[in-house]
């Protein structure tokens, strides 16, 4: 009995993980995205290609920062979501610096 309960679980944290990696994967590699439109004009599609070469040419700092990103998110909903009032504008500072970080701005 405990070990069908047991193989159960564990098959459904094997699909729900089938299934959401990928989506975390997709999220990850085009997070950068909207920046390159709105701050450096690049059209839609250029800018989902290169957000995500961005993302294959960085994909470990990319990985920890978002993990760390959403631990921050996280800690800041614990309290109610009250924390999200500081923890969102910080973390969106913070997707920003990696932005920049990782696509510096163009000399003009």
């Amino acid at each position: 009995m405990i070990l069908q309960l047991f193989g159960e679980a564990l098959s459904l944290v094997v699909v729900v993980a089938g299934l959401l990696l990928p989506v975390v994967y997709i999220f990850i590699a085009s997070s950068f995205a909207p920046a390159l439109v709105l701050l450096d004009g690049f059209s839609f599609w250029q800018a989902i290609l290169k957000s995500w070469k961005m993302f294959h040419q960085h994909w470990l700092v990319m990985i920890i920062a978002f993990v760390l990103l959403g631990l921050i998110v996280f800690l800041g909903a614990i309290p109610a979501g009250l924390g999200l009032f500081i923890t969102l504008p910080l973390s969106w500072c913070m997707h920003y610096a990696l932005y920049r970080q990782l696509m510096p701005v163009k000399e003009r």
